[in-house]
């Protein structure tokens, strides 16, 4: 039997009790009086769906689930895709530079990647240090604002 809320209007006792669906509306109250069935202040639940492997979440529209699960790994793909053709030219460029390293590359407006000078890599380098010293005193420092 479904365990049911009641309010007592003369009294204002608020109590649970387990009835059946057909006595459901109305309860006696302690104080004598008819206590009425109180709309939940809350509700719960969860789905419960038991699963083999992988699977995609259950929130009771697995259509719409599986659909967001697709276009996240459609965009996961595309993101891997685009990893590797850089990676590749990455070593495409240091094949033909046998004495040059990643740290050496750069990458140019066309999205290519060129080997920098001696001098452009103590720039580079100098610039990272500033980055880094920059960006660690941020997560250091409070929030003046």
């Amino acid at each position: 039997m479904p365990l049911y809320s009641y309010q007592c209007h003369s009294c204002g006792l608020r109590f649970e009790k387990r009835v059946g669906m057909a006595e459901r509306a109305s309860q006696p109250c302690v104080c004598g009086q008819t206590a009425q069935q109180a709309v939940p202040d809350d509700v719960g639940f969860s789905f419960n769906q038991p699963t083999r492997g992988i699977a995609p979440q259950n929130t009771g529209l697995s259509s719409v689930d599986a659909s967001y699960d697709r276009v996240i790994a459609q965009d996961a793909a595309l993101r891997w895709e685009a990893h590797n053709k850089r990676e590749a030219l990455k070593r495409e460029v240091l094949r033909q530079n046998p004495n040059a390293t990643k740290g050496d590359l750069s990458r140019t407006p066309d999205g290519s990647y060129r080997v920098l000078t001696p001098e452009q890599r103590k720039v580079n380098e100098a610039a990272r240090v500033i980055d880094a010293v920059a960006t660690l005193g941020k997560r250091k420092s409070p929030n003046p604002s």
